[in-house]
């Protein structure tokens, strides 16, 4: 149905969000390939992080960017509520930022590296926001984007082709 102007028809709560609508909120529940995502999601991030240490960030930024009320399929068996994954997620990616620490410890020329220093920052910010997600404040995501975000976060429309 297209939107008729009533007051009535968004959740004060929830704004203009896509997923608010109740049209949106019924297909994304019965969309198998998403449903399929969000269980690979939650495979992934029971992997062990000293094995799949890239794998479990990549689930992880995408908990940060899709676990979201009506969005998450949790309500379908076996999967796990927003906060349950959004948990994980935070566990298992401290679990990585450890394990790049400890990388970092035997060869100590790494922490001179800009790049990993990038890292190391973007992966403190992920877990912020992750941690947010699991307070009982409700959380915002911030201003800036995760240091290895910003063309994701602020899409440049400006570049030419």
């Amino acid at each position: 149905m297209f939107f008729s102007g009533r007051n009535d028809e968004f959740d004060e709560d929830q704004g203009l969000a896509p997923w608010a609508d109740q049209d949106a909120i019924r297909w994304i529940g019965t969309v198998e390939s998403w449903i399929n995502m969000a269980i690979l999601i939650q495979k992934t991030l029971n992997q062990e992080p000293r094995k799949y240490p890239h794998q479990i960030r990549a689930a992880a930024s995408l908990v940060i960017m899709f676990a979201r009320p009506n969005l998450w399929p949790a309500e379908r068996a076996g999967i796990l509520s927003i906060e349950d994954v959004a948990g994980l997620a935070r566990r298992q990616l401290a679990q990585v930022k450890h394990q790049f620490s400890i990388k970092a410890r035997i060869e100590p020329e790494l922490k001179r590296d800009p790049t990993y220093r990038k890292l190391m920052d973007s992966l403190d910010e992920e877990l912020r926001i992750l941690e947010s997600r699991v307070s009982e404040e409700e959380y915002e995501l911030p201003e800036k984007p995760p240091g290895s975000w910003k063309e994701f976060w602020h899409e440049d429309r400006t570049t030419e082709n």
